[in-house]
């Protein structure tokens, strides 16, 4: 994890010993996290996907490091922790946002807080992620936190049958695409 406010931002990743130049503005990502949350995505637009990751040089092999790496970097700048330490209730995290069914929100999002065009502007990833993390109440934000309630911890049946309503609304989703087909689609 580096420090944002004095770290350069990474523009590689490290595959064995030597450093892959790689897109780092955060189109780029979004376009890889949809690819890999649709089930149904073709193996060659995956490959495709990825392989636009890369500036210049493709490592010569597609193997666990190489997806590692870029697996990490698609992570950002987040310190991730075992799903069991972090999920003790449940053990399937549920997708609250989706770049592709919540892009309007995401536009909309960044406009009101930052004055920033999603549209018009290159940025990293890192950055925007920090930015992601950073938004203040607003419709995608909502939409998140209702995506995110647990209705068994609601005691009041008309409070968990209203947010019930919300979620249905809302539902994104959970099939995301395997390692094993990624893997494929890499090698």
């Amino acid at each position: 994890m580096i420090n944002l406010l004095y770290e350069s931002l990474p523009n590689s990743i490290t595959v064995g010993d030597k450093d892959f130049l790689i897109n780092t503005d955060f189109k780029y990502w979004i376009e890889l996290s949809d690819a890999l949350n649709n089930q149904d995505c073709d193996k060659t637009y995956l490959t495709n996907v990825i392989l636009n990751l890369f500036v210049d040089e493709i490592p010569n092999q597609f193997n666990s490091e190489v997806f590692i790496a870029i697996k990490k970097f698609f992570d950002g700048n987040i310190e991730t922790k075992d799903i069991n330490e972090s999920n003790e209730d449940c053990n399937i995290k549920n997708r609250i946002y989706d770049f592709k069914v919540d892009g309007d929100y995401f536009i909309a999002a960044f406009l009101q807080n930052y004055n920033i065009d999603l549209l018009k502007c290159d940025m990293h990833w890192f950055k925007f992620m920090a930015l992601f993390h950073g938004l203040k109440d607003c419709e995608l934000k909502q939409r998140m936190y209702y995506r995110s309630v647990n209705l068994a911890t609601i005691s009041d049946k008309k409070e968990r049958s209203r947010i019930r309503k919300i979620q249905n609304k809302l539902k994104l989703d959970q099939k995301t695409i395997s390692d094993e087909d990624i893997a494929q689609a890499l090698w």
